[in-house]
């Protein structure tokens, strides 16, 4: 059985990486490991089979707003133990 490996085209991965960072630029988000986190889910869904940089974009936005909001409903969680058990 033989294995194929995709390559992604660095333009390509920096046009998706730059958009999903735009967006939440513009959304007043700004933190040092945005940049690395959508990188990896960049990578993560280039090799799912998704090769459009715009789709990219648009899919790791998702993802990460996704991994954001867990986040932070898990430290309001977190919060209302230790304030309302304390």
């Amino acid at each position: 059985m033989a294995v194929t490996f995709l390559s992604m085209d660095i333009t390509d991965f920096n046009k998706a990486v730059e958009t999903a960072l735009r967006y939440f630029t513009l959304q007043g988000i700004e933190h040092a490991d945005l940049r690395r986190a959508l990188g990896q889910y960049v990578l993560e869904l280039f090799a799912e089979g998704e090769t459009r940089p715009l789709m990219l974009a648009n899919r790791a936005i998702e993802r990460l707003k996704r991994q954001l909001e867990v986040e932070l409903e898990l430290s309001l969680e977190t919060m209302d133990v230790v304030f309302n058990h304390a």
